[in-house]
């Protein structure tokens, strides 16, 4: 199947017993540089979630260009972020990966700058890391809120940022406090005095989306689109059975 015109698909994979019991299997699809990558992590939880995370987007992308997936190959972008290596002429499918203990994600689309982020809110993490990265508007709401929901918000703002500088590419190197976002509904405010030099963006030009699959997991997409219009955006389970047949 081809990539889809102008549509967004997005699946997530929960690591539970069944998944476990295929990781073998999703192991060989991967190359040589992805499996010995895999053998670097010291938990198994942790190379568990590598493997699925890999599978399941050379699966996605298997579906979208037509490779096998065994077949696909990849090149680094600006900031060294990951793409489908191509010939000339042929078109550019995007994509983005993420995986943490229990949950992984994979969001595949073409010509849209795309990232997905997902965190497990089970972690012990100090809100101190709201008050010194965060913007001040969300470390604000963060920081205001009821003790029980302090830990919920921080990770919907942090996987919505983390999903963000994943879709442009900069990572880490973009401030967090550059950017800032409101919930219900979703929006970004840009800030071009908070110590960033970078192009100038549009918020109109960005679409967000976040859901929570499974319990204290969050998931965050984040599309810069061609236009103002809204994608269609496609957020399911990934079917165990539709990725090995792929791989």
């Amino acid at each position: 199947m081809s990539a889809p015109h102008d549509a967004v698909r997005v699946r997530f994979l929960p690591i539970d017993d069944v998944v476990a019991a295929r990781l073998p299997l999703l192991q060989t699809a991967l190359d040589e540089p992805e499996r010995n990558q895999a053998e670097r992590f010291y938990h198994r939880r942790d190379r568990d979630a590598f493997i699925a995370a890999h599978a399941l987007t050379r699966s996605m992308l298997a579906e979208a260009t037509g490779v096998p997936a065994a077949s696909l190959r990849f090149v680094k972008g600006p900031y060294g972020k990951p793409e489908v290596a191509r010939s000339a002429g042929e078109r550019q499918v995007h994509f983005n990966i993420s995986h943490t203990n229990g949950l992984v994600a994979c969001a595949v689309g073409a010509d849209c700058e795309l990232g997905v982020d997902v965190d497990n809110a089970e972690r012990t993490t100090s809100l101190d890391v709201a008050h010194r990265y965060f913007a001040p508007e969300e470390s604000a709401v963060v920081l205001s809120a009821l003790p029980e929901q302090r830990l919920p918000l921080f990770y919907k703002f942090w996987t919505l940022k983390e999903a963000f500088i994943k879709a442009t590419g900069e990572g880490l190197s973009r401030p967090l406090a550059s950017f800032s976002f409101t919930l219900d509904p979703i929006r970004i405010t840009f800030y071009r005095d908070r110590e960033y030099a970078g192009p100038v963006d549009v918020p109109a030009r960005w679409q967000f989306a976040q859901t929570c699959p499974i319990p204290n997991r969050f998931l965050a997409v984040a599309l810069r689109r061609p236009d103002v219009e809204d994608l269609p955006l496609d957020i399911r389970a990934a079917n165990m059975d539709e990725i090995v047949c792929r791989l």
